[in-house]
């Protein structure tokens, strides 16, 4: 079942700035701890947490 309330803006723009910050900081741990193609191990939390950007 969808939920028919709509997200404003503001609230989009969050979300999405908060999904950034957070896959940054994940990408930049790979990279310190040496960690190649760590991203193709986690694209479906990637994916997951983008669109829960939008719900």
């Amino acid at each position: 079942m969808t939920s028919s309330v709509l997200l404003d803006r503001a609230t989009l723009r969050h979300n999405l700035t908060e999904f950034k910050v957070r896959w940054l900081a994940h990408i930049e741990e790979w990279k310190a701890e040496n960690r190649p193609a760590t991203e193709s191990s986690h694209d479906q939390q990637f994916w997951g947490d983008l669109l829960d950007c939008f719900a």
